[in-house]
């Protein structure tokens, strides 16, 4: 599957639209709980470089194209419920704060991910995900600005949660994703790296 920006939107909307009587933890709970959904439901392709060690022979360079996913974490993903619940309470907490909150949470969801994937091309076999999401801190710094930015100056929930789901689908497109690589196609052993990025 590929990201779905426009569900993820109209989901977002939904977290946010408090009636009377809905509690602001109940609305979290659904943020964190479609953030989840929204990264694992992205599309992992990597680029694998891998070096074939035939018995007798000279090893010789091969490549091939990883197809995979992402799982999430589910002490991370707790530990960002109940972040964001204890800032959404909080009636100290600024809106500013609380975007903020919510780049750093999704950036340590990132970043505990695991990733597997099957290789294909020149190479076959599997790739499995290095100690989660590589995230430059250029692009984190700017993803959490931008989130401060938008729960400061949107005027209406719905330019919120567009806004907001733009700057979350930008940010997980520029993590980058490593796996360490290996198969027994072709028919002698090979193994590799591969470097790649949700889509």
């Amino acid at each position: 599957m590929a990201l779905d920006l426009a569900t993820y939107q109209t989901n977002l909307n939904s977290c946010f639209q408090v009636p009377l009587g809905k509690l602001w933890s109940t609305c979290v709970d659904a943020l964190t709980n479609f953030t989840k959904g929204y990264i694992e439901s992205g599309t992992l392709t990597t680029a694998v470089a891998g070096t074939v060690t035939p018995p007798f022979l000279v090893p010789y360079p091969a490549s091939g194209i990883g197809i995979g996913s992402l799982t999430t974490d589910p002490a991370s993903v707790a530990t960002m419920t109940s972040v964001l619940k204890i800032s959404a309470l909080d009636q100290n907490t600024s809106w500013e704060t609380f975007g903020e909150d919510i780049a750093t949470q999704i950036k340590n969801v990132m970043e505990m991910c695991t990733a597997q994937t099957t290789v294909t091309g020149g190479l076959t076999g599997v790739g499995i995900g290095n100690a989660g999401c590589v995230i430059t801190l250029a692009a984190f710094t700017s993803f959490k600005n931008l989130v401060k930015i938008i729960f400061k100056t949107s005027t209406d929930w719905t330019i919120l949660s567009n806004s907001l789901g733009v700057a979350i689908d930008t940010f997980i497109k520029a993590c980058t994703v490593t796996t360490t690589d290996s198969g027994t196609i072709p028919p002698v052993s090979w193994g590799g790296a591969g470097t790649g990025t949700i889509s």
